[in-house]
């Protein structure tokens, strides 16, 4: 191993030793810092730096060199062999960079000053965190809360609204990013105080400070069907309602106007995948395979031919297609395997996949993607709010709680969806674009990985004006800033070699892939 590598030690006596080791491993590989566990803490003189996480981090000092200790708290532990979903006591807090951070688990809470640390750690070139950070994050991203949880809306769907971010608002979508950026901090100081540097492996791909993830859920290709037109009605009422004749008026000159320009507004895939390869861009196409609901899609794979040539000439296009599993495959992994072959019939390797309605479970979906073989999943985002469900915006191997072990794909997280910002905060575009904006920079700043849903029906300026310019506006942002702008495929590989490269322990289906 390089002498800039660390070695990880967890005491072998720790009750939640498998969760701690992913955490870690979680953490290190988004760093890119190569490392490799050893057994006694005596042992960290061959490495450039030791992450030891231990109940007596001060009494760690003693036993190795150059040892960031982390405190591997007893409530922690304790907390993880019960059965609640959320941690009784009062969190801790960690001011850094400005922003006072809680964390879940600290045997003694208090606010602690980064600042003490980090100059502990250049001088002394160790130093011991009173703070379970470790923990902490596994908590986030395992997804504990939604295991312990039952609350789920009447789709099946844990809600922002239950989640600990929503009732606890001093904890952010962002609160593992945190974590890692502190770690990082207390890595590069230990290692500088050795006389190393961090030489760490990049991040992203030709050295780009962020990722932007580009996809698109195509649930619709024919606008006006039977039910979209009674739909159409109940809009007419509601124009009524607020404007009176004058107001049903307009919508249906609107209404007209769009027809005469466009009969099928939603008829725009091929036209939006060329737009996108104008600009150098390469995004995925996630195309419903099943029809057994009223939710799912106007389109019939099985049965249309246009649909299997629009799949294959948006796939010409060197566009990823990626598996939109239907309303019922939620909870039935023989149709969402059945849905995968289908596709991939037509479509050649299918590898990824994203829950339609974002009906997502991962006590249930993880199992169903990790028996079906695919290499990701990109459904793990809130329907009615944006930011990450696990307040990490880097992709993962997600947890297996049952198992204790991690998964064998990678979980790329879902931050911004139109749907979310149109159809449960009902903002106008110039609002919704402020949102996209804040999240975007939230990203950029951690160097995290950016992932956007736009479906194809979001560029209809009749149902959502100025929603369709949102999405173009996000594009050149990232370009602007020389984002690593991906499909979720490369940013799953992509992720899966680093972890591989930085040392991983985990067996990770695409690591093997292209």
């Amino acid at each position: 191993m390089p002498m800039d590598s660390i070695a990880v030690y967890i005491e072998p006596e720790a009750p939640i030793r498998r969760e701690l080791r992913y955490a870690v491993e979680v953490l290190l590989v988004t760093l890119g810092a190569p490392y490799r566990f050893i057994n006694r803490l005596e042992e960290s003189s061959m490495y450039g730096a030791t992450l030891a996480c231990v109940r007596d981090p001060a009494g760690a000092l003693q036993r190795g060199t150059r040892v960031l200790a982390v405190q591997s708290s007893a409530l922690a532990h304790e907390f993880f062999a019960g059965e609640a979903a959320y941690p009784a006591g009062e969190p801790g807090f960690i001011l850094h960079r400005d922003i006072s951070t809680p964390v879940l688990f600290c045997d003694a809470p208090q606010e602690y000053d980064a600042d003490t640390w980090l100059e502990t750690a250049r001088r002394q070139g160790s130093v011991a965190v009173a703070a379970d950070l470790l923990a902490s994050a596994f908590w986030f991203l395992s997804r504990w809360e939604e295991f312990k949880n039952p609350l789920r809306d009447p789709w099946g769907r844990f809600r922002f609204a239950d989640s600990l971010f929503s009732l606890d608002s001093r904890f952010t979508t962002t609160v593992v990013d945190a974590y890692l950026a502190l770690l990082a901090d207390l890595l590069h100081n230990v290692l500088a105080a050795g006389g190393r540097r961090s030489w760490w492996l990049p991040r992203w791909q030709n050295e780009a400070p962020f990722a932007f993830c580009a996809t698109h859920d195509i649930d619709s290709l024919r606008k006006w069907y039977p039910r979209r037109i009674i739909g159409e009605a109940g809009r007419l009422r509601q124009s009524w309602r607020h404007g009176g004749l004058a107001g049903a008026a307009r919508r249906a000159r609107r209404v007209v106007e769009e027809w005469r320009k466009n009969p099928n507004s939603h008829n725009n895939v091929l036209e939006l995948a060329e737009q996108e390869g104008e600009l150098g861009v390469t995004s995925t196409y996630f195309f419903l395979a099943g029809r057994r609901h009223p939710h799912d899609a106007q389109y019939d794979l099985s049965r249309h031919a246009a649909v299997a040539r629009l799949i294959n000439e948006v796939g010409a296009l060197e566009h990823e297609i990626g598996l939109h599993g239907s309303f019922t495959t939620f909870d039935d992994v023989h149709r969402l395997g059945e849905e995968l072959e289908l596709l991939r019939a037509h479509a050649g390797p299918v590898v990824g996949q994203r829950q339609h309605y974002l009906r997502f479970d991962p006590m249930i979906s993880w199992p169903a993607y990790a028996t079906v073989g695919l290499e990701y999943d990109a459904s793990m985002g809130y329907a009615d709010q944006v930011g990450s469900r696990s307040g990490f915006s880097f992709p993962v191997v997600p947890y297996d709680l049952k198992r204790r072990q991690a998964y064998p794909f990678v979980e790329i997280p879902l931050l911004v969806m139109d749907a979310t910002l149109h159809g449960y905060r009902h903002l106008d575009a110039p609002a919704a674009w402020d949102v996209v904006e804040s999240v975007l920079e939230s990203v950029a700043a951690a160097g995290g990985c950016f992932t956007i849903l736009w479906h194809n029906a979001s560029f209809d300026e009749l149902d959502m004006p100025g929603y369709g310019e949102i999405y173009w506006r996000a594009l050149e942002w990232a370009r602007e800033r020389r984002a690593w702008i991906a499909p979720a495929r490369d940013i799953a590989r992509w992720w899966a070699r680093r972890g591989i490269a930085a040392g991983a322990t985990w067996d990770v289906a695409s690591s093997a892939s292209g």
